[in-house]
Order: structure tokens, then C-alpha cells, then sequence
């Protein structure tokens, strides 16, 4: 994964690269900035050695210095892909997206880090055991609010907007 931070003119600021390991591919997928201008991105790793991807969240410093990174695996090993992050006025990072497990398809799963990149909660959304997938949130109010698309039947989709309680 690369991450360039570039001047208004376009002139390269600093540029940072990541890897989660060995046998790993990472990408980025979506970032935000604080008011401190630190820089979070949320991106997947793929594991050659399992054959899947995980959630993989980091934070650089202003500076474009790695302050802690976090690697989240879903339920069952499978396919773990996030959509959107957000980060509230303390530092807390909410990343939603994508989670296969092997009983219930693909599901929503949106995570809280503290400011430390330590797991505080993990939420999972399925309807029906069929698709689920979310697509955005944000940090509003005390709540985090998730938006995506879910399958009503196999043929029908519709679409779920969730509410959780930012501190639980």
C-alpha cells in the first residue's frame, strides 16, 4: 500500500509504503483526516498463506509517520473487504464494509478502534442469511450510522441504514 501526501501545487510532501507481512497484497480503499491532520486509511490485506482478506485500518501522523496499524479479521476466515472510515473528535476510528461467514453470506461489519488502534467493539448486520453489504457511515451525534444495500430474498434488494451507539 502507498500513501502520498502532496502540496495544493502537487508537490510531493512525503509518501509512506505498507505491508502487513510476508505474502501479503494491501490496498487502500478509503481515508479521512482529523483536526490534527493525522491521515487514517482502511484497506483489505490479502493473506496468500489463507487465501483471504481482513480489514487493515492505519494511522500516519502529520508528518506521514505509522503510528499503529490493525489488522481485523471477520467471522470464519472468509473475505473481510471495508468501505468507509471515520474518525470522531477523540480519535476513535468506525470502519464499515463487507464480511463473508459461512452460515449467513455476506454481511455488514463495522468496527471502533480507540485512539491507540485497539478493538473496542465489533457489530455485525445480516438479514436472512442472504447479502448484506455496507456501503458508508458516519459519526453523528454520539451515533454511528451505517448505510448499505441488503438482500430482502434472492432476487430482491433493499436497503438497511443502522444506528449504533458510538461508546458501546
Amino acid at each position: 500500500l502507498l500513501l502520498v501526501k502532496q502540496s495544493p501545487s502537487g508537490q510531493t510532501l512525503w509518501q509512506q509504503e505498507f505491508s502487513a507481512g510476508t505474502n501479503t497484497k494491501n490496498y487502500g480503499i478509503a481515508l479521512t483526516t482529523d483536526n490534527s491532520g493525522n491521515v487514517y486509511v482502511a484497506g483489505a490485506s490479502y493473506h496468500a498463506t489463507n487465501q483471504n482478506h481482513d480489514y487493515l485500518v492505519l494511522k500516519y501522523n502529520s508528518t506521514g509517520t505509522l503510528q499503529w496499524s490493525h489488522l481485523q479479521n471477520g467471522t470464519d476466515n472468509g473475505e473481510d473487504i471495508p468501505s468507509d472510515i471515520a474518525v470522531d473528535g477523540s480519535g476513535n476510528v468506525y470502519v464499515t464494509g463487507g464480511s463473508y461467514g459461512n452460515s449467513t453470506d455476506y454481511d455488514y461489519l463495522t468496527i471502533r478502534l480507540n485512539a491507540n488502534g485497539t478493538l473496542n467493539w465489533k457489530e455485525r448486520y445480516d438479514y436472512a442469511n442472504l447479502m448484506d453489504g455496507a456501503g458508508a457511515l458516519v459519526v453523528d451525534g454520539g451515533y454511528v450510522r451505517v448505510t448499505g444495500a441488503s438482500a430482502s430474498s434472492v432476487t430482491d434488494w433493499d436497503y438497511a441504514n443502522l444506528r449504533y451507539n458510538a461508546a458501546s
